[in-house]
């Protein structure tokens, strides 16, 4: 099977999961939403109940038994929790929009295919900040800007791009390089493809969710403070996610040594040529007319494939009016 065969299988299986959405959304409209269950585990209790045992003026238990329970004196104690405090700011307390104390978190920015394998990742962001400040610090277009990156150009509905994109939320701005979904879709086209792009923007939240079930190291809080130490963690346990991809048999795309790539012409930065790629990427008429052609293309794709489906019943029913005993047989070969 070549390549082509195999996207537009993969096309097809993602148009009929679209479609399989939307009826099931028209029949279970009317029934109770279902919410996921939420346990309050009421830290701040604790924390109160912790200060009131060996901490308060009045506290429950007295300084020698605070120093038998964790083997140094609470002066001391104190001491060493003011100097981390006023030095540095992971001990500092804040509080998040919901007006709760907030704990320090470490941003990961990753570009991943359905594959589950991680093209991109960026660490080391603080998560107080939003998706724009982690994206125009990343190196995300560093590649394409400075003539690294190999040619990415393909055509979609009879007209031809220059860049790949990236599946985003509407928080993104409107590059070239990004396709969002529509806010409010108007029509039956603009519906399909919110769906199919909301649908495989899950991809990367699967691998999320894999990556920390498979390295619990991530998964838990941190036992280390220093940012290039966890940079070097969280690294880490991506190659070996995707070396264990790669070893299943599971990635899209295929590497041999034998593979000959062209040394790339590196662009300067700061050039005329990098200032010019820039605003290729952060073209948005370019955006807007790549949404509308793949917007097309899969409304097309989709109706291409309900013609295909269609006739392959009307041949069945006649194969059905003209032969006896095959049925079954017939079945088991599409079962496979």
């Amino acid at each position: 099977m070549d390549s082509g065969s195999d996207d537009d299988l993969v096309l097809h299986t993602l148009l009929s999961a679209a479609q399989d959405v939307i009826r099931q959304r028209g029949e279970t409209s009317h029934r109770e939403k279902k919410h996921r269950k939420y346990i309050n585990r009421d830290r701040e209790a604790a924390h109160e109940l912790l200060v009131r045992d060996y901490f308060a003026p009045d506290s429950l238990y007295d300084l020698a038994k605070f120093e038998d329970r964790f083997r140094i004196s609470r002066n001391l104690f104190l001491c060493i929790a003011s100097d981390l405090e006023r030095n540095y700011e992971f001990f500092q307390l804040r509080w998040d929009a919901r007006g709760k104390r907030g704990v320090p978190t470490v941003i990961l920015e990753a570009v991943v295919s359905n594959d589950l394998w991680f093209w991109h990742a960026f660490f080391g962001m603080a998560g107080s900040n939003n998706d724009l400040n982690v994206l125009h610090a990343s190196p995300l277009f560093n590649d394409i800007l400075q003539g690294k990156a190999p040619d990415m150009s393909y055509v979609v509905n009879g007209n031809e791009y220059k860049y790949g994109y990236y599946l985003g939320d509407g928080i993104y701005p409107e590059y070239a390089t990004f396709v969002k979904s529509f806010s409010f879709p108007a029509d039956e086209k603009r519906k399909l493809f919110k769906l199919a792009q909301e649908s495989a923007r899950k991809d990367v939240e699967r691998a999320f969710g894999v990556l920390k079930q498979r390295w619990h190291i991530i998964k838990h809080p941190a036992r280390t403070w220093d940012r290039a130490k966890l940079t070097t963690v969280l690294t880490v346990c991506v190659i070996l996610h995707n070396m264990i991809i790669e070893e299943e048999g599971r990635t899209i795309c295929s590497y041999t040594g034998n593979d000959v790539l062209n040394p790339p012409v590196v662009i300067q930065v700061g050039s005329p040529a990098y200032f010019s790629r820039v605003l290729e990427i952060q073209n948005r008429e370019t955006h807007h007319n790549l949404r509308h052609d793949l917007t097309e293309h899969i409304w097309g794709r989709q109706l291409q494939w309900g013609n295909d489906d269609g006739d392959e019943e009307d041949e069945g029913d006649d194969y059905d009016e003209n032969a006896d005993g095959d049925d079954e047989a017939d079945e088991d070969d599409d079962d496979e």
